[in-house]
């Protein structure tokens, strides 16, 4: 077929004679139609995300009763966040039971054992760094753990117990379950949380005057 009779193909530019041209013109015009189209998709993306996200902080709103101002904290994301929003933990608490979710998780992965599902700061930390799989964990390592673990444990053990509710039941059903406790645990929850505070020395906490209790 002649160059004449040949069908013209969107987007390609021909010389004269025929040829597909290669002119530098013509390839910026194809680099800029591709980087409008990486816009145009990056903005897309942008957009789903604000979507998901609003829609995730409208649910958040209704089902834990938070205004809006909470509902978009990070906090919002786990029950303990959730206390602190609500006024029932002071920042100090919410930071030592934080720390207490990244020694349950150091202490999981060593022993192998489920992982605890709060998604805190600290314990997501942990919690999702990836296994080795050639090398486990060295016995320094798991005894360290082990150890910090332990003297957690034996914390909240000494914060003893209200109402029959123990201290380590309490704050493990938070911070490993991720499950809301009731209101008559709260009192024992709450022990629990200032023996971590004193533990880990991330006081003083002048706020706890002004916490709700109940």
């Amino acid at each position: 077929m002649s160059a004449a009779g040949r069908r013209p193909i969107a987007g390609v530019e021909r010389t004269p004679s025929g040829a597909i041209s290669r002119s530098k013109t013509n390839i910026a015009k194809r680099a800029e139609q591709l980087r409008r189209e990486q816009r145009d998709a990056e903005r897309r993306e942008v957009r789903l995300g604000l979507t998901l996200q609003g829609r995730t902080q409208a649910a958040r709103q209704r089902v834990y009763g938070l205004s809006a101002a909470q509902a978009a904290s990070p906090h919002a994301s786990t029950i303990e966040g959730r206390m602190h929003l609500k006024g029932k933990i002071t920042r100090i608490e919410l930071l030592a039971l934080e720390h207490y979710a990244r020694v349950v998780a150091r202490f999981s992965r060593v022993s192998e054992a489920p992982q605890p599902k709060s998604q805190s700061a600290l314990g997501a930390m942990i919690a999702s760094e990836p296994r080795r799989i050639t090398a486990g964990p060295s016995g320094a390592a798991t005894a360290l753990a082990t150890d910090r673990f332990d003297k957690a444990q034996d914390v909240l053990r000494l914060a003893g117990q209200m109402d029959g509710t123990t201290a380590t039941w309490a704050v493990g059903r938070v911070i490993r379950d991720q499950v809301e406790i009731l209101p008559r645990h709260l009192p024992a929850f709450l022990a629990g949380v200032k023996a971590l505070v004193a533990h880990f020395g991330v006081g003083p906490d002048p706020d706890r005057d002004h916490v709700v209790a109940a």
